[in-house]
């Protein structure tokens, strides 16, 4: 009986490649791997909110901005409801009505809290083209409309209540100067001040 011829094995369908031992690098001008970059947190703005809403000393609303990680605008725009809002018309209307009701104000250039670079009652203001002058004795302060990017206004929790100031920022979102009532005001007086400010919003959205 004649025996039957071994069968051929069965191709496999798919080629296999193997590569046990892959090419030495032989260049020594290889570059080296990039180093993994760990991504940034994303910062935890419910806590943010928290610590805004049980300050009790506006002085230190910079460094609660500094340790959660935000930026000046960052922060407003992640504010509390009803703590932080844009003007949609710009200061120009609240800022002629608080120097013709003679409340003195403090200026803080870029955006700085705590000591005023300068406090005072504004004597003149003058309104052209170009934005506001605002004048003093010692004290002189231009507002470019073409360098504002946006105006807000903020409330921060304060001992003697809600300090409530206006926050100028540029086409980059950095801040340029920020403006409140000067230290001694009178409930009165600072009670004006964020009327004015809550009036001059009262058609724009509120954060």
């Amino acid at each position: 009986m004649a025996s039957r011829p071994h069968p051929s094995p069965i191709p496999h369908r798919f080629p296999v490649h193997c590569n046990p031992h892959p090419p030495e690098r032989t260049c020594g001008t290889d570059r080296p791997r990039p180093m993994l970059r760990l991504a940034a947190c994303r910062p935890d703005y419910v806590a943010f909110r928290a610590a805004w809403r049980s300050l009790r000393d506006a002085d230190h609303f910079g460094a609660l901005c500094r340790r959660h990680g935000l930026e000046p605008l960052q922060a407003l725009r992640h504010a509390p409801v009803g703590f932080a809002a844009q003007l949609p018309h710009g200061a120009r209307e609240p800022l002629t009505r608080l120097v013709a009701h003679g409340v003195p104000m403090r200026f803080d250039p870029g955006g700085r809290h705590g000591a005023p670079a300068w406090h005072g009652l504004v004597e003149r203001l003058q309104a052209d083209d170009d934005g506001l002058l605002l004048q003093a004795r010692g004290f002189r302060l231009r507002l470019s409309e073409s360098r504002i990017g946006s105006t807000w206004r903020f409330a921060i929790p304060d001992t003697e209540g809600l300090r409530e100031s206006l926050a100028f920022f540029d086409l980059r979102g950095r801040p340029l100067v920020s403006i409140g009532p000067a230290p001694g005001c009178g409930p009165h007086e600072r009670w004006i001040f964020g009327r004015l400010l809550r009036h001059a919003l009262a058609s724009g959205p509120e954060y």
